[in-house]
């Protein structure tokens, strides 16, 4: 649960940054899903995940929209 709440709250304290219309809205908008199948394969791994997905990716993506 841990790594979970952890992106979450990266993924959140970047989109309080980012008000509605703000270019980077589509880019958290897919961190976001990330986020979800990121659960997915945590919780439910028997269900799999749409694509592959993990801690690393996802930071790796919050990295991609705080260094623009």
């Amino acid at each position: 649960m841990r790594p979970v709440l952890a992106v979450q709250r990266e993924y959140e304290d970047l989109l309080a940054q980012a008000p509605p219309g703000h270019p980077l809205r589509p880019a958290l908008d897919e961190i976001r899903w990330m986020i979800e199948e990121f659960r997915v394969a945590v919780f439910a791994q028997a269900l799999g995940t749409a694509y592959p997905v993990s801690e690393k990716r996802i930071r790796r993506a919050l990295d991609e929209l705080t260094e623009a």
